[in-house]
């Protein structure tokens, strides 16, 4: 069983969120497991390992003992962010079960960059049966980007919605459309 995670970078979500988002993952995780009769460690996640909601639901699983499958969009995706997401990035991979270098080239230019980006994307929702998002219910990026993608393969998918100042949920996909204005 593949469980995928896509969300949003700590920038777009509040303050303090990053033990939230790794609780209701760990919640997820398990109820996943328990429905599937697999116990936590026959599941496994699969991480874009972006800063943020991806590295954070990485973590929490290595924690709990499921394995990770890294998906890595080009080398050196880390090389854009500070020292301290680099280290973070880097020790969180050691510890991946699995990695795939979805491109083996690094990008050429921003909009190369982002064509990876959703390339890897799309990798990691043609191998999921179901997923965890972090979500703030904006319609663009590559966070709206996978959720589009989730729908059309029809993945079963939990959502943390981020609360613009007012309490977080998690719903299924299609509460969360329909809760922030667009039927799935």
């Amino acid at each position: 069983m593949n469980i995928m995670v896509t969300g949003h970078r700590p920038q777009h979500i509040p303050v303090g969120a990053e033990a939230y988002v790794k609780a209701a993952f760990v919640l997820f995780l398990n109820a996943v497991a328990c429905e599937c009769a697999l116990p936590v460690s026959g599941v496994m996640l699969i991480s874009g390992m972006a800063v943020g909601s991806d590295q954070w639901c990485a973590e929490a699983a290595l924690d709990v003992g499921a394995p990770v499958w890294a998906a890595i969009p080009f080398p050196g995706q880390e090389n854009v962010w500070g020292k301290v997401a680099q280290d973070r990035y880097r020790k969180t991979l050691a510890r991946c079960t699995q990695k795939h270098m979805v491109s083996s080239r690094a990008p050429l230019d921003s909009r190369d960059a982002t064509r990876m980006l959703l390339a890897r994307d799309a990798w990691m929702v043609e191998r999921a049966q179901a997923a965890f998002a972090v979500w703030s219910g904006k319609r663009s990026g590559g966070t709206f980007h996978t959720l589009e993608g989730l729908v059309s393969h029809n993945v079963r998918t939990g959502v943390l919605l981020v609360p613009p100042g007012g309490q977080w949920e998690c719903v299924d996909l299609t509460t969360a459309y329909t809760r922030t204005g667009r039927a799935a």
